[in-house]
């Protein structure tokens, strides 16, 4: 836990100074939070870039700690203390969070590829045609350089895991923060409160892995919470902040795609938006397809191809494959994909529904009750030929936007952040009209989201068997797979029966092992390429 705390100390130092920076040299934004995420805004776009040309570890977090630490005492640390003053309360929701960090890390992933993925970037720069040797290593994420920018290696091999719990942290203070300021509208305390409570389906166990999908989730709710918060001139974001957010998150998960259709919803979008707006967040893109193309030979790896066809570029044979696999895993994950893209909706839909937890199947059948109205309630609306309101159309495109991610790729680890935002927008007037006065205090917005990641500590505790006196110092670490020896050209592989988690690389599956792939040099920073079977 100690080794945990300490890290989020660094984080909040490098990432809350590396914003201040950024925000005297191109904008103003205000709170302690929006400057935290230009923070790692910045960094993202930073290791993406040096992670072309060389390894992210534990000598880069050094070097930026050494530089940021100094800058933070000298010029932010007295007006960071004056900004807390009264917000010591919201700190304490950190403690759930920084418990649940502490877990052994359990997301199906993160021990296929998530946790090789970061041993690449600490241990190596980008390496052409690694997507060969093993195709999830061409799904890049930003969020691989970014916690590899926190790493200890080569120090020692503790894996640094700990930023999706960084980020639930102070994003959880953040809304503490509104729901106890005396400035705030009821409407924008409400939603705080709300969003504290969508998070937890994005928190809950999976804080503890270095899996992007927490990452994006919550960048999803980032979004979706300027976006409800922008009628409110008082509140209301720029654009250039939520264009930001938008590429942020899609350079960490694809799935952020979904979101972009719903830009129109930014109030007075055109008025407000110019060159600067687009092209900053745009410059995010720039090392991200870089990196790509160096991985795989694709713009966005299994979809875009390069046209000049470098040699170390994935077969589009191989290819396919991986991106059938996406949309028949959301389906009907573990039946081959040939089965399952066969299927109608008719035929997958109910298989589907019917694999869904409880919860899941709930927040469905109120979305679709709740898509189903809406249509019909405007519907009438212009019968009786009364004007369509934009928030009503806002509403109408962000369902529909909802409803083709049902028929492309349910997977909810993506839909929380799309999903639950949406229901409670729909009835969040009705919600704020019928609410007790007292649900909208300070005690009981603390103590209801306090209750609940208490909840959610004792329920992840108990199911993993996590005993708090073993996790005082150190954090549960990776499980450990045993591997044997193997090789390709020059090189030697360990592999492992099940999935590599923390193994030390190169690691593969043996039902995965790469038996047409060559190296393209002596050295493993030549990279990989495919070689057709005779």
């Amino acid at each position: 836990m100690i080794l945990v705390l300490l890290t989020f100390c660094s984080e909040f130092i490098i990432l809350y100074t590396l914003g201040k920076i950024v925000q005297k040299v191109f904008f103003e934004f205000k709170g302690t939070f929006q400057t935290i995420l230009l923070g790692f805004i910045f960094l993202s776009f930073l290791t993406s870039f040096l992670s072309l040309i060389l390894p992210i570890n534990g000598w880069f977090h050094l070097t930026l700690l050494g530089i940021t630490f100094p800058v933070f005492l000298r010029y932010y640390l007295a007006n960071f203390l004056q900004g807390m003053t009264g917000k010591l309360t919201a700190l304490l929701i950190a403690v759930p969070v920084l418990l649940l960090t502490c877990t052994v890390p359990n997301h199906g992933d993160s021990s296929f590829y998530h946790a090789q993925a970061i041993l690449w970037t600490e241990q190596f720069p980008a390496i052409p045609g690694l997507a060969n040797f093993f195709s999830r290593l061409g799904y890049h994420s930003v969020f691989f350089n970014v916690q590899s920018a926190f790493s200890f290696y080569p120090f020692f091999y503790e894996p640094s895991r700990f930023l999706n719990g960084f980020l639930a942290s102070v994003w959880l203070m953040h809304l503490l923060g509104i729901c106890f300021s005396d400035t705030q509208s009821d409407q924008r305390k409400l939603n705080a409160f709300v969003f504290c409570l969508i998070s937890l389906f994005i928190i809950r166990g999976w804080v503890s892995s270095v899996a992007p999908d927490v990452a994006a989730g919550l960048i999803m709710l980032f979004f979706t919470f300027e976006l409800v918060s922008g009628s409110n001139t008082k509140t209301r974001s720029e654009p250039v902040y939520l264009f930001a957010l938008l590429a942020l998150g899609f350079c960490v998960k694809i799935s952020m795609l979904f979101f972009f259709p719903l830009t129109l919803l930014i109030p007075d979008i055109i008025k407000r938006t110019g060159i600067k707006s687009v092209l900053l967040p745009a410059l995010l893109f720039v090392p991200f397809l870089i990196k790509n193309i160096v991985l795989s030979g694709y713009l966005v790896f299994p979809y875009l191809p390069v046209p000049f066809s470098p040699d170390w570029q994935v077969p589009d044979a191989i290819a396919a494959i991986d991106r059938n696999w996406i949309q028949s895993w959301a389906k009907i994950p573990g039946e081959p994909w040939q089965d399952v893209l066969s299927k109608s909706v008719s035929e997958w839909f109910p298989v589907w529904f019917k694999n869904q937890s409880s919860i899941n199947k709930l927040i469905t059948l109120i979305y679709l009750i709740s898509f189903v109205f809406l249509i019909l309630s405007n519907l009438i609306r212009s019968i009786k030929k009364k004007s369509l309101a934009l928030s009503q159309f806002g509403l109408i495109l962000w369902g529909s936007v909802i409803f083709i991610w049902f028929f492309y790729a349910p997977d909810y680890r993506f839909g929380y952040g799309l999903i639950l935002p949406f229901i409670y927008l729909t009835y969040s007037k009705k919600i704020l009209s019928l609410s007790p006065g007292f649900l909208l205090k300070k005690n009981a917005i603390f103590l209801a989201t306090f209750l609940s990641m208490t909840l959610l500590c004792f329920y992840v505790y108990h199911k993993e068997n996590v005993k708090l006196t073993e996790i005082w110092v150190l954090p549960q670490n990776y499980p450990q797979a045993s591997y044997q020896n193997s090789g390709i050209d020059y090189l030697k592989i360990n592999v492992v029966d099940h999935n590599c988690w923390n193994t030390p690389i190169p690691c593969i599956r043996k039902d995965l092992f790469p038996e047409n792939v060559k190296m393209r040099g002596p050295h493993i920073e030549d990279g990989f390429r495919y070689v057709k079977p005779d």
